[in-house]
């Protein structure tokens, strides 16, 4: 007998980051959202992660 699969579906969100902000003026861009990186909150990457920096 076989048993009934089932399907999961799951969402994500995408950030597209640059260097140079003309790139957001691309037509393929237009009528996304821009956001402004809080004040004295450093930019997570690979090497780099605070949560607790976050949290508070």
């Amino acid at each position: 007998m076989r048993r009934k699969q089932r399907i999961f579906y799951f969402s994500s969100t995408w950030v597209l980051l640059s260097p140079d902000a003309r790139i957001f003026g691309h037509r393929l861009l237009r009528g996304y959202g821009a956001f402004q990186a809080r004040e004295g909150i450093r930019g997570w990457t690979d090497d780099y992660t605070n949560l607790l920096q976050i949290v508070k």
